[in-house]
């Protein structure tokens, strides 16, 4: 899978990066063909957002989740 890392009003450390990475491969044998992760982290206050897009064969697969720590996003 290939990764697009984003981020919006934050840095986001390697290792959280490698964090997501290591989740998001999880998924990676639900797909037939090469897919496309597109991977942001943004902070809205004391709210932290993780928002996950991944193409494969034309579709999109979208996952956002909020919390108060961005490991648990």
């Amino acid at each position: 899978m290939k990764y697009n890392y984003f981020e919006k009003k934050m840095e986001v450390s390697d290792s959280l990066k490698d964090y997501a990475r290591k989740k998001i491969d999880k998924l990676d044998k639900y797909f037939k063909k090469e897919a496309d992760a597109q991977v942001t982290f943004l902070q809205e206050g004391n709210r932290h957002i993780v928002e996950i897009t991944v193409t494969s064969d034309g579709m999109f697969y979208r996952s956002k989740e909020t919390s108060d720590e961005m490991r648990a996003s």
